[in-house]
């Protein structure tokens, strides 16, 4: 497992989680539901990561939402 995966895992679970506006916009603007993204966290596959990304270290990751559709989520 991605190293980076496990500690955001054990954020969220922690409630330590903070989404930005541009997430929110961007989660609304393609009807996502935030409990969709957390609910997926666990299970949640890593597509890529991008540890030099200039805001911190980030992921792109394979969930699925809670009618079992893939999302993908940075």
């Amino acid at each position: 497992m991605s190293v980076l995966l496990a500690h955001i895992q054990n954020l969220a679970a922690r409630g330590e989680v903070e989404i930005s506006r541009h997430a929110f916009k961007e989660l609304a603007a393609d009807a996502i539901y935030i409990q969709d993204v957390m609910a997926g966290l666990p299970a949640s596959d890593v597509i890529e990561e991008y540890p030099d990304y200039f805001k911190g270290p980030v992921i792109l990751t394979l969930q699925r939402d809670g009618a079992g559709e893939p999302i993908h989520v940075l």
